[in-house]
């Protein structure tokens, strides 16, 4: 049925390429002042960008899920962030350890998703927004409760997790993941479509998906750390998964985004900070960079936007 216009992106396959491009560019300008030849220097670039793009990647996939919803769902960092230290905390017991680690914060990310999915489809988005700021916090107040301290998990499952030189096995994981959310969202989309869609429906076909993400996104970066600490993700992560959705083209305003969006955003987001690590950027100024970047592309997005007609109205919740 006719409905009134809708945004669509306008020059997406080109805002890609540019993006794609910059992201081969961004760590080749900063490692190509080394003294050291390029081509020795690849299999190292190459590595870093790819495990740093992993865990955003994952949690910008999380944020995918949810984009139809028109907000960022800011409390998946926080699940992420206690994941890691739950995971990690077991983990110091070997790969058992980490298998219960992770059966812990998959149990502990429910409440997060239901009541995430609640506050999104009941209140007004403001109160959601103060909530999710509040899941943030409270969830990084838990995590040194879990991990007062520093606690190694480089054994077993978590060594295998945090290999790889040339392509990491974190970024085999993601990888693995954004193919079985490619799978689903189908199967979303259909489950959504039919009859009355309440917060309950919502919440399980999507909200619990992606809080389920943020558990294996903090698996990665606990592998990757090698340790559960008390610090979590950090801040720093809240900014660089805006980032990795942002920068692919993913529209909160239009409620559009795609697989390839997400995709090509986290590999700019790996890129990006691997090119202010290489400069050798403190990490007050790491935080700034990396919100002028989402802002810039934030901005950018509304200028892409054009209105035209619409035949129809896809259910909330649905991926496009």
């Amino acid at each position: 049925m006719a409905t009134a216009p809708t945004l669509v992106r306008r020059g997406q396959s080109a805002w890609l390429l540019l993006v794609a491009s910059a992201a081969v560019v961004l760590p080749l300008a900063a490692f190509g002042r080394h003294a050291t030849p390029l081509p020795e220097l690849m299999p190292a670039i190459v590595g870093d960008v790819l495990a740093s793009a992993a865990i955003p990647g994952v949690i910008a996939l999380s944020q995918y899920m949810l984009v139809r919803t028109g907000r960022m769902e800011l409390s998946v960092v926080g699940v992420a962030s206690l994941s890691s230290a739950v995971i990690g905390v077991n983990s110091a017991h070997g790969s058992a350890g980490t298998l219960v680690g992770l059966l812990a914060a998959a149990l502990l990310a429910l409440p997060f998703a239901l009541i995430s999915a609640f506050l999104a489809v009941k209140a007004d988005i403001g109160y959601a927004m103060v909530a999710a700021v509040a899941v943030v916090l409270g969830a990084e107040q838990l995590v040194t409760e879990v991990a007062p301290e520093n606690v190694n998990a480089d054994a077993g499952l978590m060594t295998v997790l945090g290999a790889g030189t040339y392509v990491p096995v974190a970024f085999l994981v993601a990888a693995a993941l954004f193919a079985g959310v490619a799978w689903c969202a189908p199967r979303q989309q259909a489950a959504l479509a039919t009859g009355t869609v309440g917060w309950v429906r919502i919440a399980f076909v999507l909200y619990v998906p992606a809080f389920l993400l943020a558990v294996l996104a903090g698996m990665l970066y606990t592998a990757r750390v090698q340790a559960a600490t008390p610090q979590g993700l950090g801040e720093k992560f809240v900014l660089i998964c805006v980032l990795a959705v942002v920068a692919g083209g993913a529209s909160l305003k239009a409620h559009r985004a795609s697989l390839a969006d997400v995709a090509v955003g986290s590999l700019f987001a790996g890129s990006f900070t691997t090119f202010l690590y290489a400069e050798g950027v403190s990490a007050s100024r790491f935080n700034v960079y990396v919100a002028v970047a989402c802002i810039a592309f934030i901005l950018l997005d509304c200028l892409r936007l054009r209105r035209v007609p619409a035949v129809g109205t896809p259910p909330v919740g649905a991926t496009v």
